[in-house]
Order: structure tokens, then sequence, then C-alpha cells
């Protein structure tokens, strides 16, 4: 795809990805975006290609976060990013996880001058033991 319109797909993208289907080359899809579930963007570039990608094809910018599920299941976690960030999180496996705007809304000190969202949850926590960016800009975006 042109990273100057993210709509369109660059020439003969569909031609290119039929043949390497066909001839049953191995590829993925990387991109420094982020912010939904690999399913997600794989159904995206299916539509724009015009053949299949699957979520096993597509490497997003937090994909590799995965393989930290295990260690931190059950420890808090600061999400940051945008998009879907937080429902990627859970679904990667990690079980206590919250965001910026809930750690301001229990401590609205932190940020001097502003207010929390007055829909946001404050957060329940005692400790965030890591802090992961969910976050990547799409071409679009820069």
């Amino acid at each position: 795809m042109r990273a100057d319109h993210r709509k369109v797909p660059c020439e003969g993208s569909y031609v290119l990805c039929s043949q390497l289907a066909e001839a049953k080359v191995p590829h993925i899809f990387m991109t420094n975006g982020g912010g939904v579930l690999e399913s997600v963007k794989a159904q995206e570039l299916s539509d724009k290609l015009g053949c299949e990608v699957t979520e096993d094809q597509i490497l997003l910018s937090h994909t590799p976060m995965r393989q930290l599920a295990q260690e931190y299941r059950d420890k808090w976690v600061l999400v940051l990013g945008h998009k879907d960030v937080v429902n990627v999180a859970r679904t990667y496996g990690f079980n206590k996880v919250t965001t910026v705007d809930e750690v301001f809304a229990r401590f609205p000190s932190m940020i001097p001058f502003f207010k929390p969202k007055p829909d946001v949850v404050p957060w329940k926590g005692d400790v965030i033991d890591a802090a992961m960016v969910f976050y990547g800009k799409e071409a679009d975006e820069l």
C-alpha cells in the first residue's frame, strides 16, 4: 500500500498477493500501526487488497506483547495507545489492565490544571507492574 494514501493499494497489489498465495510463498504484513486486534487488521487488508489475509500473517506494533501475557497475566499493566488497546491487551491475556485516564481519575493531582474525564472509573490497583505501548502511527496519521 502507498504511504501517501492508505485507502488505495499500490497498482498490482492484488496480482502480487494472488501470485504469492498461489505459489505458496510464505509472507507477512508488518505495520507500525496498532490499537486493533490482528484479526481486524487482516480483514481490513483482505478487503483492501482483494485477497485473503489471515491474522497469522499480521504483525502489528504491539503483537510482540503477547509473549509477555503469561508473566504479567495477573499483574497491573498500564496500556498506552489509541483505538481499542484495552480490549487488545485483555484478548492477549492481560487480566489487570488500566489506562492513563483511569490512573488520572484516581490521582488527579498528577496532571495540574486538568480534570479527569467524568465518565472514567478510577483505577483500583496498588502498584503498576508494567507499562506497555500498544500504539503506532498509521501512515495517514503522520
